[in-house]
């Protein structure tokens, strides 16, 4: 029999269903608003979508291991099922992660080029969003070929085959997330502080698109949380790391869409 849900858990599903609802939310108004004011639907809201299905994904993983995995629950405790469905997860969360915030990514980028006209800043955003698609190959190829002969080799340990530390790939990943997200906030400001609109206007605006500041906090800790608990129990720590995976990318779609005209 499983082991019941920790309070860690528990708590986590709290947040899946309340930011599952209110991403849901924030993208049926972006397109509600896109139909209000008869705009048509563009790359970006696309994007935006297809963020949200990698976070829906990403939520699914987390629900499964609260109830089959054991999170939270020391590793020593867990049935050999329950321990092959938690290393089951790293991989299985890796991708909708790395899909949907590149997703976001894209999205911002592609809603710079359509409201800015200077060819120089499109010229800027077309460069990151090329950054940002490598990023996404790159760190799938890593993750998925952490191990040998296979990924499985994770859940199903085999004599002649290994895994690297997966730490080391999660810093890195996220390390280079954090510094392109950085370069996609501050991208515009120059730009927009050259306008010809009113101090206040300008004001408004770049509060708006320093939203992503949010995101940035976020992956701190991330960060913080992956050094201070890279050698202690991986499983009875996840409800942390699992928090800050999906709370990134929840509020990724929120900032996308508050930004989006």
């Amino acid at each position: 029999m499983a082991l019941p849900p920790t309070k860690g858990g528990i708590d986590l599903l709290i947040w899946t269903i309340v930011f599952t609802i209110v991403d849901g939310l924030f993208v049926f108004l972006r397109f509600w608003a896109a139909h209000l004011i008869k705009r048509r639907i563009y790359a970006d809201d696309y994007l935006i979508v297809f963020a949200l299905i990698n976070s829906l994904a990403l939520e699914g993983v987390v629900i499964w291991v609260i109830f089959a995995g054991g999170m939270g629950h020391l590793q020593s405790d867990l049935s050999p099922t329950e321990l092959q469905v938690a290393f089951k997860a790293l991989p299985a969360c890796q991708v909708p992660w790395t899909l949907g915030t590149t997703a976001f990514k894209l999205s911002v980028l592609s809603l710079y080029t359509r409201i800015f006209s200077i060819k120089q800043f499109k010229h800027l955003s077309y460069a990151l969003m090329f950054i940002s698609v490598a990023y996404c190959i790159s760190f799938l190829a890593v993750f998925l070929a952490t191990c040998s002969p296979d990924i499985s080799q994770l859940w199903n340990p085999r004599p002649d085959g290994y895994c690297r530390d997966m730490i080391i790939g999660q810093l890195g990943s996220v390390s280079t997330n954090l510094i392109i997200d950085i370069l996609i906030i501050i991208l515009p400001m120059p730009f927009l502080w050259n306008l010809n609109m009113r101090l206040r206007n300008k004001i408004t605006v770049s509060i708006l698109f320093s939203l992503g500041f949010i995101t940035i906090g976020i992956m701190i800790w991330r960060i913080v949380d992956l050094v201070e608990n890279s050698s202690s129990d991986f499983v009875y720590n996840m409800p942390t790391l699992a928090l800050t995976t999906t709370l990134e990318l929840w509020i990724c779609i929120t900032i996308a869409c508050t930004i989006c005209p």
